[in-house]
């Protein structure tokens, strides 16, 4: 798994910095490997940046909806996608492409996955559908806080692996979700207690 994440991850940052064709070798080489949903969300985002940049714009917005897809396929793909901060590059690219409707769409499916931002969202949905091109802002999670994602996602999948109903289910992903958030909010005050964690 950790290769993966690093292949998608130089992937993000030769797209960021133009580097189209070393993008798609970094993306092609992860797609060969097992990859998460939070990976896939990245995933499709390159190469829907890779299609824009080629001039591709039908692939690119598809790329766009599978990006969000990926994350709404099971209750822990969607748990994964929600403990890291979505990627907006491509959504912001389209924008700029006058590809409101398609933007609109996927941000309004982000709203399921990332509850805590459902807000924020909002209010760039409102701002596209006046006519505006909001200027999209997602905070990258520090180390700490994306260890903490991964232990919660192993959790998870061994609470989704059991037989207990969906109700349960639910209802230990709200837990896990509160608790999530209380341990992001002491990282963010200084006083996550480092001996818990």
């Amino acid at each position: 798994m950790g290769q993966v994440i690093q292949l998608v991850e130089l992937a993000l940052l030769a797209v960021k910095l133009g580097e189209f064709e070393r993008a798609a070798v970094y993306a092609e080489r992860a797609r060969a490997l097992n990859r998460g949903a939070p990976e896939l969300h990245d995933l499709y985002t390159v190469l829907g940046m890779i299609a824009l940049n080629s001039g591709d714009l039908a692939a690119a917005k598809e790329h766009l909806s599978e990006s969000i897809r990926v994350c709404e396929r099971n209750e822990a793909s969607c748990l994964a996608c929600g403990l890291r901060p979505f990627n907006l590059h491509l959504a912001q690219q389209l924008l700029e492409h006058g590809e409101s409707d398609s933007v609109e769409k996927y941000l309004m499916r982000c709203q399921r996955v990332w509850e805590p931002d459902t807000k924020r969202i909002a209010s760039w949905i409102e701002a596209i559908r006046v006519g505006e091109k909001p200027a999209f802002v997602s905070q990258a999670p520090s180390r700490k806080l994306h260890a903490i994602s991964v232990r919660t996602l192993s959790l998870v999948e061994a609470e989704l692996a059991s037989e207990k109903s969906i109700t349960d289910t639910q209802a230990g992903l709200k837990e896990m979700r509160a608790d999530f958030k209380r341990q992001v909010d002491a990282a963010i005050r200084g006083r996550l207690r480092t001996g818990r964690n």
